[in-house]
């Protein structure tokens, strides 16, 4: 799930990846995973974007903290919907 905020205002400012990545003291590979949303932005990560973007840095860190939550609950359904298929099987429904 994609951190939309980080990459819209990257693209609207013509940056790569590659570009930002320093920017924020990490590697592209590191970048990326941060606005696919794999790994959670730091409070001084989200300061180094607002500072880049001329946009408060509570914005970048809300949305990640946002998207960190449906993730680990979209995972957590999946789990639960296994579980209950075992149960299920199990009980020979």
């Amino acid at each position: 799930m994609q951190n939309t905020l980080m990459k819209y205002c990257r693209i609207s400012h013509g940056l790569s990846a590659a570009s930002v990545a320093p920017k924020l003291g990490v590697d592209a590979c590191s970048y990326k995973a941060l606005e696919c949303g794999e790994i959670l932005m730091t409070p001084e990560q989200a300061k180094k974007l607002g500072r880049l973007y001329g946009i408060r840095s509570e914005y970048f860190y809300q949305e990640a903290l946002q998207t960190d939550l449906l993730l680990a609950k979209i995972t957590l359904i999946k789990i639960l919907q296994n579980k209950i298929k075992e149960l299920q099987a199990k009980l020979g429904a």
